[in-house]
């Protein structure tokens, strides 16, 4: 077995992980919790302020973002964007955090490194609908909550997750961005298959270090697997007591309740809660609804999902993924990776029911 691999955990067994899967990078915004993956999205949720009455999920974005008046609007003033429309995707803001980035051009920087550029391309951007009205994905709105966290705490994003929540959880190997010398030996490398127009496959390794800037906290934790059980352990309630409160079970469970329809496919119900994905499947035995989320950043591509009723918890991660767009041979290989993480996340749903 070579280093692209598929490390698949499931938290009531042991697990496996390849040499080069050690530690895997977040943004797969997670896993990218976990995401972690746009999984590390969940931790922008974990700010105890709120928890102490001193920030309002109802507040508006700009009483601590005031920036973003900038942005246009068909809609309403931005003012009118609140907390819980960005934990649950439906503000209304642009998807993609920096699409001006070209690709074929490796000098540009993988993402903008200051959010001074952010704020340079807002009277650019629109809310794309009444903000509440329906759902579409943000990855820039969890670097609008990283900034309350900032503007209400004093600290550095990076610096507030790792006091409140790595350090209390004991993630002591999970780490923003650039790896630190003493893990570099476990730093997964990522890699993206092209294929051309003969259907040739061709493996390119990413490197194992990108900085992912100032979009950090959509997408630039790095976590091991075993830390991301003792993130999962926390959430489900079913690992040991953080060495310090972090978030009380019923602002958890809150985080849990629909906000916003994402699929109405009867076979395939989805809603968005406060930054989490809520997946809704009936068998003969009754309906559950599934928690989790996915993500991708280079070539990383993860989801965990678990079952709130059992505690039982699936975390999968790939360190490979498909180019798409170059060639005929090469967008239907990478639409049946992509239909085979799908079908992997769907099989998740019968393990842990």
């Amino acid at each position: 077995m070579d280093s692209r691999v598929l490390a698949l955990l499931l938290l009531v067994v042991p697990f496996v992980v390849s040499r080069d899967g050690l530690a895997l990078k977040s943004g797969v915004k997670p896993a990218t919790m976990p995401r972690t993956f746009s999984t590390s999205q969940s931790f922008a949720d974990e700010f105890d302020k709120y928890v102490q009455g001193k920030i309002s999920v109802n507040d508006s974005i700009t009483k601590y973002v005031p920036e973003l008046v900038r942005v246009h609007s068909d809609h309403g003033p931005v003012s009118q964007v609140t907390l819980r429309q960005l934990l649950s995707h439906s503000a209304g803001f642009q998807g993609p955090t920096w699409p001006y980035r070209d690709e074929s051009k490796p000098w540009q920087p993988f993402e903008p490194t200051e959010w001074a550029q952010l704020v340079a391309m807002m009277p650019y951007q629109e809310l794309a609908f009444e903000p509440g009205a329906q759902y579409s994905y943000s990855n820039p709105a969890f670097i609008y909550l990283a900034r309350v966290i900032e503007k209400v705490s004093g600290l550095s994003y990076q610096t507030y997750v790792q006091r409140n929540i790595l350090t209390p959880l004991g993630m002591s190997y999970s780490y923003f961005n650039l790896t630190p010398r003493s893990l570099a030996k476990d730093r997964s490398n990522n890699y993206t298959v092209s294929v051309d127009a003969k259907g040739q496959e061709n493996v390119k390794a990413n490197g194992r270090e990108f900085d992912t800037g100032v979009t950090t906290p959509n997408g630039g934790l790095n976590a091991p697997l075993g830390d991301l059980v003792r993130w999962v352990g926390f959430l489900i309630g079913a690992g040991p007591l953080p060495a310090r409160p972090i978030l009380s079970r019923a602002s958890l469970e809150e985080m849990w309740r629909p906000v916003v329809t994402v699929n109405t496919n009867p076979d395939q119900l989805q809603s968005m809660g406060l930054s989490f994905f809520l997946d809704s499947r009936t068998s003969p035995s009754g309906t559950i609804t599934f928690v989790g989320h996915t993500g991708s950043q280079a070539g990383f591509r993860a989801f965990v999902e678990f079952n709130p009723l059992n505690g039982r918890a699936v975390i999968a991660a790939f360190n490979t993924s498909h180019d798409s767009g170059h060639s005929e041979a090469e967008t239907k290989a990478a639409q049946r990776s992509r239909d085979g993480f799908d079908a992997l996340r769907e099989k998740s749903f019968e393990l842990i029911r």
